[in-house]
């Protein structure tokens, strides 16, 4: 690991302190008292936080990531996850999608999953307190601080001016807090964003003052600015959610040329630079900092059931002889093992390409979600909506957004949850009438009977801005369904609406 001392002028911990302005603030945590359930937005796990499949801690669970062994004095990194609200005492907790996994847009690792809308559960001690919103500060000789929601902290003991260790992204630092900016979720990020280059290992500005630490295990710190002053150089160092202005006797160096391309007789076809690359930095002397109470102050010690999947012949589950790829349409349930309730719902259609065993009714896959935990957390969906995928006649499925759900309207005695399960039976035969009749955007309703046998007919288009073919081509289909009877007996109707998307709309398996 690379060292490097930086020091900041304790003028800069004691000079101005600016706040901007965030509707995220909460009052400050208070010593040794039970904390207040985050609020909705974001909050950081640490490594090794227990997570709950069911909302009550005697339930089954597993890890968060893996545990540091012996904590660092600093506060460390954690994974981001989206904070739902509270149920039954436990804090309701859910992966990112869409926008919120950009890149840099928080301050470290995130729970990322596009493609599983799950809800799972931890304590109210778990999550860590974070900055609440952006805080800036300011001291005597111009030096800038300023740190984005997100960023790890804990009181250093003993501080003499109650200061905090913060961790920001791969910078760790020293700086003086109001308590009503420290809380344990924040509402929004604010990434810090701006040209930069690597920090260069050969670079050693000094300070006096107190250390600021590097880790690129915990975010990419990089140079944003050099400017020369009467005492050396003033730096602009940046990590995903800090921004900080130090001061060093020696020049770093300037940023990487960019790529050069040369073509021609006797010219290399690409140069591109090469940049050092800085795997850590570390830094000693580091504060104390006050860990807080200790876990099993706080919970009970239980030892949750763990999951199993070891049958009696020693084999996890029943091993299949599956081919590689298996859909299941958006909407469909999802059930962290083999029994048990769902968690969550299938957010798009998916083809699954990962590993899969058969567990009861259920076809359980090895995914890149479910690795983020230890044990590995299963996803398994009810076998009944799998459908095998033939990469070479199934184009169709290639295209998520082509036939999209809008709204059902039952009539009569349907059970809502098995025609939804119908439905996304045979929602890919939509998506082919779609596909091959090259579809343009539209809205396609459908009105059919099912008669007491569970048999559709009286199939009918009300409203559509599709191509003909494509009507036809719809009717046709459904009317092949079967559906689940009416439990009364009697006939009853059913009212479908879907967006078609753009053909060719783009998409894929995931």
């Amino acid at each position: 690991m690379v060292a490097m001392t930086l020091l900041m002028t304790a003028a800069g911990c004691r000079g101005r302190a600016s706040t901007a302005p965030d509707d995220a603030r909460m009052p400050g945590p208070a010593e040794g008292a039970l904390p207040l359930p985050p609020a909705e937005g974001f909050a950081v796990l640490p490594w090794g936080t227990r997570v709950y499949v069911e909302p009550h801690v005697g339930g089954p669970s597993v890890q968060l990531g893996v545990t540091m062994s012996s904590p660092t004095p600093w506060p460390t990194g954690g994974t981001v996850v989206r904070v739902v609200g509270e149920r039954d005492g436990l804090v309701e907790i859910a992966p990112l999608r869409g926008d919120e996994l950009q890149y840099g847009r928080h301050c470290g690792t995130v729970l990322d999953s596009d493609a599983f809308d799950v809800r799972l559960y931890v304590s109210r001690w778990s999550p860590a307190l974070v900055l609440a919103r952006t805080h800036e500060q300011v001291d005597d000789e111009g030096h800038v601080s300023s740190l984005r929601p997100g960023a790890v902290v804990q009181r250093i003991a003993g501080d003499p001016e109650g200061a905090w260790a913060v961790s920001a992204g791969g910078l760790a630092l020293r700086a003086s807090l109001p308590d009503d900016a420290v809380g344990r979720s924040y509402r929004r990020p604010d990434p810090v964003s701006g040209s930069a280059w690597r920090v260069d290992d050969s670079v050693h500005p000094t300070f006096d003052g107190w250390p600021v630490a590097f880790d690129r295990m915990y975010g990419e710190v990089t140079i944003g600015a050099v400017e020369p002053d009467d005492e050396g150089y003033r730096v602009e160092l940046l990590s995903p959610c800090a921004r900080v202005t130090v001061s060093t006797a020696r020049e770093p160096p300037p940023p990487p040329p960019e790529p050069h391309f040369e073509f021609g007789l006797g010219a290399p076809d690409l140069m591109l630079p090469t940049v050092p690359f800085v795997d850590g930095l570390a830094l000693a002397p580091v504060p104390a900092v006050d860990a807080g109470p200790a876990h099993d102050e706080t919970e009970p010690e239980l030892e949750p059931p763990r999951f199993e999947f070891i049958g009696d012949d020693g084999i996890m589950g029943q091993l299949l002889p599956l081919p590689p790829q298996w859909v299941f349409e958006e909407g469909a349930p999802i059930y962290p093992s083999p029994a048990g309730p769902a968690v969550g719902t299938l957010a798009q259609l998916r083809v699954f390409h990962e590993d899969a065993w058969l567990a009861g009714d259920r076809i359980c896959f090895r995914t890149s979600f479910g690795a983020r935990f230890v044990p590995a957390l299963p996803v398994c969906l009810d076998g009944v909506e799998g459908r095998l995928h033939d990469p070479q006649k199934d184009l169709h499925d290639g295209i998520p957004d082509l036939v999209r759900p809008e709204s059902l309207i039952l009539y009569g005695a349907l059970d809502r949850p098995d025609v939804e399960r119908a439905m996304r039976i045979h929602r890919h035969e939509l998506r082919r009438c779609a596909y091959e009749g090259h579809s343009r955007s539209g809205r396609l309703v459908l009105t059919f009977v099912v008669r007491p046998s569970g048999q559709v007919s009286g199939v009918e288009v009300h409203t559509s801005t599709l191509l003909g073919h494509k009507d036809r081509c719809m009717e046709r289909a459904a009317e092949a369904w079967v559906l689940p009877a009416p439990t009364n007996g009697k006939p009853a109707s059913v009212r479908l609406s879907v967006e078609v998307g753009q053909f060719g709309s783009g998409g894929g398996s995931g």
